[in-house]
């Protein structure tokens, strides 16, 4: 079984239709996906505004790949409801992935933080209404990621990846896998791996398959192209 890990797509009801060709494409691919937080943004929508989006035709294929969908701190439990149901065979908080004898604990990584707080319901509804997403976070997000990189990096880097890196290294899993900072990150000696993000024509993923874990970086626009393939098991690049 191939099994695809993905991370911080934060949907809204806004339409990529690049972005989901790219989506399709990758998720036709595998046998199983596990959605690690983040899939929809409650700062950029509602939770019914992004499932009567055109991003519900995404709905039967994930359903169909057993899709297994943990929670965000951009996507809680109590911003939803049951129509979870639409895209996701199961939904949880964390996950203990098990292929052969490779042992993955998965999690979006807001609850790792010290100082993480869940958004409060005013200062959410008040970036829906001043546009939030439109105004600030993309244009910021692809601005980091098309022209400045090494400033992501450092920005995002301190405290929040070094608590994550900690708690990676407490646990007996092989690895932990986690999101939240849009930081793709892999630490094979550490056992940790951040996925990073799927949006800007920029795509992060792990694909675990026969007992290893691959941390995988592509592009997709204009064309979809493989950039590096990292064998998480032993830190090397593979050419594929």
């Amino acid at each position: 079984m191939k099994t695809l890990i993905i991370s911080d797509l934060h949907l809204s009801h806004r339409f990529d239709p690049d972005r989901a060709e790219y989506l399709i494409d990758l998720v036709s691919s595998v046998d199983q996906v596990i959605i690690n937080g983040d899939f929809w943004d409650n700062h950029a929508t509602s939770f019914d505004a992004f499932i009567h989006s055109p991003w519900k035709m995404l709905f039967p294929l994930l359903k169909s790949k057993h899709a297994i969908y943990l929670y965000g701190n951009h996507d809680r439990p109590q911003d939803a409801d049951r129509r979870v149901e639409l895209f996701s065979e199961k939904q949880a908080n964390h996950w203990q992935l098990r292929d052969g004898n490779l042992r993955l604990h998965i999690e979006h990584g807001h609850h790792i933080l010290a100082k993480h707080h869940d958004s409060p319901n005013w200062i959410v509804t008040l970036f829906r209404v001043t546009l939030y997403d439109v105004w600030f976070r993309q244009p910021l997000e692809h601005f980091l990621v098309t022209r400045n990189q090494s400033f992501l990096h450092t920005w995002h880097m301190g405290k929040n990846q070094a608590e994550m890196i900690a708690h990676a290294r407490q646990h007996s899993d092989d690895l932990v896998i986690t999101g939240h900072t849009h930081l793709p990150i892999s630490d094979p000696e550490d056992k940790y791996v951040n996925l990073g993000y799927i949006n800007h024509g920029v795509s992060y993923y792990v694909l675990v398959e026969h007992g290893r874990a691959f941390f995988i970086n592509e592009t997709y626009l204009p064309t979809r192209k493989r950039i590096a393939t990292i064998d998480l098991l032993s830190s090397k690049k593979v050419l594929k």
